[in-house]
């Protein structure tokens, strides 16, 4: 019995040191806390990572045993880690595959996917030697990464990103403030106007009746604080109660400041009477500035008059679609550019279309046949090129959400008889012409539309300076020129010196308040940058918008320097005003640089030693900065510069009488061929999309002779339109801008007269002629006639 009982004993106790073995072989690891502790010790960890619904790999658990008994080395530990509980393991959760990590010091220095023993042996075996030479300081550790966890972080970024773009779709509703003002409370038609407000589907959100007080007016009108009535004003708004509403329009209320502005009529009422006798107010104002309505000039006043009035009020959300945004080519032809322009510039912007390229070419005959290649075969081929060639037509690159659907459903059917009648709101319908043919054109495809803005926009550079008040908001000002289709190329963030500022304002240095320029231009640093896109010298002007930021309001008000700029000095951003100084500026900063065909810069990027111009780099300590004078224009400047400072756009100006001109060579033609509307035996009035096609090279205009001018014209021309431009500075300096605009327009007539079709006019674009987007100062916009792919440009 006594040798029962030893031998059942001695069993028991070899039973529960083999169990004690095991447990000290196999390390049982079930929270984040155990696992932290794990990682903390000293030596080589194999982790086998588990879950509870498939547990450990007992596979192994002998090859384990056998590797501890014949190595014996004390650095080797083994581990059993539940993922289910540990936090460091969650990517490894929802797996079955057997998994071992290899850990050392902390830090990943292996792993193993599969049940592999002589692979893990292997590994072991390595990494064990491995361990005891960085232990003995001859070697480091080498973290690795292990390919599952990497892709579920990926993924779970991606989640993210999702998520993120979740939240941006759902957006905020567009909103106006609208205030019914005392005299129209006092005449009893406050019910009135809301009904009609309502009719025009108006949607009031907010509302209260109250007395603005003097601060809150003064606030309200502090645009006009430098009118001659703006005390009265301000008296007269004080006077009794008005009706204050916020309103928004639609789904997304994306269009109401606009919409809520043309139901009221233009601000005076006298002129709203002239202008638009059905407005509000020209049927409810008594005279003036006494207009019975108020509307928010703008995005950005809506915004402010919001917190003003309505501080704690929540606007509503919409799902905002993700947009696809792309760019289209739209064409004015001869016969609806000339009598026409203006209007079809205004639809173009009110049915939501931004204008990113524009350029007016006068095409020669040959070039015209060689655009319309494809319709030779047709009856009316000749009478089209006729057309084509009759006269400047304008090329448009258009942007927007699916702008090439968009813009083809904005303009209607091809044949004019069915746009009228299942199209009556078309553009082709609203502007017909006499000539049978339809009046503007659209890219019908993604790649008609690249190709047919490559021929008329070919690949250029321009430079762009985010001036040092812009450096504060830099990040929306890039997000703007990412979205206008803006590839950066290069880019320096740097501090100015004289020399450069120089090189960006030719044509300031004999001002008065130069010195103010230098100053402001030098004094912090500046993000100067080649950006590149199809047309970019005009599309990047388009994009900063007026020099004088208050005027960028009025004409453009989602431009950068209306959205960003203080003052004619202040106003964020600053950009090449013609080809020729594209290339100084770009020189004087970037040294030599070669593009690519898709803009990008050929090769390594450029040794800025080499630049001709040194530029002094932003290298001072904090205290240093303390030296920098801070730029305070004085108002005489200031004025003086509302005046006189074009600031880069008179550039233009100036490059017209310089003789010797630099010309700078487009390229090809692209090569493609797109199908058009118009079925064979069609008449005229069905043509519509024409892709440029790869044959004979577009010959220059100047072939046909008519460029041969007697030096002593061309002399009597170069004196009178110097003459001219002086005398608009001067038109504009007296406040005289239809005098300006005049001139402007002469000087183009006088050289289309004397000049070939070829010869790149500078005459300007002004807001009577392109619409408010395009633009305030006539000397801004960059006439490019006959400057069509295949032909010499220049620099003006």
């Amino acid at each position: 019995c006594r040798r029962t009982n030893s031998t059942v004993l001695s069993f028991i106790y070899h039973t529960m040191a083999r169990k004690k073995a095991e447990i000290q072989l196999l390390r049982e690891i079930e929270t984040q806390e155990e696992w932290e502790e794990v990682m903390a010790m000293e030596g080589l960890w194999v982790v086998d990572v588990y879950q509870e619904w498939c547990g450990p790999c007992q596979a192994l658990v002998g090859s384990f045993r056998r590797l501890k008994n014949e190595l014996g080395d004390p650095l080797l530990n083994f581990a059993m880690a539940k993922a289910d509980t540990i936090d460091a393991l969650e990517k490894y959760r929802g797996r079955c595959e057997p998994t071992f990590l290899f850990f050392a010091g902390g830090i990943l220095t292996s792993y193993i996917h599969g049940a592999d023993a002589p692979k893990v042996q292997k590994v072991i075996t390595e990494q064990l030697a491995s361990e005891h030479k960085i232990l003995e300081g001859a070697g480091e550790r080498k973290e690795v990464k292990d390919p599952v966890i990497t892709r579920a972080e990926e993924i779970e970024m991606e989640k993210l990103a999702e998520m993120e773009i979740l939240k941006a779709i759902e957006e905020r509703k567009g909103v106006t403030v609208a205030i019914i003002k005392p005299d129209a409370i006092a005449q009893g038609k406050l019910e009135e106007i809301i009904a009609e407000m309502k009719e025009n589907e108006m949607e009031i959100l907010a509302q209260e009746e109250r007395e603005l007080t003097t601060n809150e007016a003064k606030k309200l009108y502090a645009n006009l604080s430098d009118e001659t009535y703006y005390e009265e004003l301000i008296r007269f708004m004080t006077s009794g109660p008005s009706y204050v509403m916020l309103l928004t329009r639609g789904d997304t209320g994306m269009t109401v400041v606009k919409d809520w502005k043309n139901l009221i009529g233009p601000n005076n009422v006298e002129q709203a009477k002239e202008e638009a006798p059905n407005s509000m107010r020209a049927r409810y104002g008594e005279k003036s500035y006494l207009n019975a309505v108020h509307g928010s000039s703008s995005k950005e006043t809506a915004a402010k008059e919001l917190i003003m009035f309505f501080p704690s009020y929540n606007v509503p959300t919409y799902q905002k679609k993700k947009e696809n945004i792309q760019i289209t080519l739209a064409l004015i032809r001869p016969e609806a550019f000339a009598s026409k322009k203006n209007a079809i510039m205004q639809k173009i912007m009110e049915v939501g279309f931004k204008i990113v390229m524009y350029k007016e070419v006068q095409l020669s005959k040959e070039q015209a046949a060689e655009f319309y290649k494809e319709h030779e075969q047709y009856a009316y081929f000749d009478s089209l090129v006729e057309n084509m060639c009759s006269g400047p037509i304008l090329a448009l690159g258009l942007a927007g959400d699916e702008a090439i659907k968009n813009w083809k459903k904005s303009l209607g059917p091809s044949n004019i008889d069915e746009a009228m009648e299942k199209a009556p709101q078309s553009l082709r319908a609203q502007f017909p012409g006499t000539s049978g043919m339809n009046q503007i054109h659209g890219s019908d495809s993604e790649e008609a539309a690249k190709d047919e803005l490559a021929y008329f926009f070919p690949m250029e550079q321009t430079v762009a300076v985010i001036k040092p008040d812009g450096m504060t908001i830099k990040d929306e000002i890039l997000l703007k020129i990412q979205e206008a289709g803006f590839r950066i190329a290069a880019q320096q963030e740097i501090t100015l010196t004289s020399n450069i500022v120089d090189i960006l304002y030719p044509n300031q240095r004999d001002q008065s308040y130069y010195e103010d320029i230098i100053n402001f231009m030098t004094s912090a640093p500046i993000l100067i940058m080649i950006l590149t896109r199809e047309g970019a010298v005009n599309g990047w002007r388009l994009e900063m918008g007026d020099v004088d930021p208050e005027a960028a309001r009025n004409s453009s008000p989602e431009c950068l320097r209306a959205l960003f700029g203080k003052n004619l000095i202040r106003n964020a951003v600053h950009g090449s005003s013609n080809p020729g100084h594209v290339k100084r500026e770009m020189q004087a900063v970037f040294g030599d640089l070669k593009f690519n065909e898709d803009g990008t810069v050929k090769g390594a990027q450029p040794n800025l030693e080499e630049a001709k111009h040194v530029i002094q780099r932003d290298t001072s300590s904090d205290d240093a900065g303390d030296d920098v004078p801070e730029f305070n224009a004085s108002e005489d400047a200031i004025d003086t510069e509302h005046n006189v400072l074009a600031e880069e756009a008179q550039d233009t100006a100036d490059e017209t009488n310089n003789a010797e001109a630099e010309l700078v060579q487009q390229t090809d033609a692209p090569e493609g061929n797109t199908q058009t509307d118009t079925p064979e035996g069609d008449t005229v009035a069905n043509v519509d999309n024409k892709e440029p096609t790869q044959g004979t090279p577009i010959p220059d205009a100047s072939d046909n002779g008519s460029h041969e001018i007697e030096g002593e014209k061309q002399e009597d021309r170069h004196e009178e339109t110097d003459k001219d431009s002086q005398q608009i500075e001067q038109d504009q300096e007296t406040d005289e801008p239809q005098a300006a605009i005049d001139r402007s327009e002469k000087i183009q007539t006088d050289e289309q007269e004397v000049g070939s079709p070829k010869e790149a006019d500078s005459s300007s674009h002004t807001q009577e002629e392109t619409a408010s987007m395009l633009l305030e100062n006539p000397e801004e916009a960059q006439v490019e006639t006959g400057s069509v792919h295949g032909a010499n440009e220049t620099d003006a």
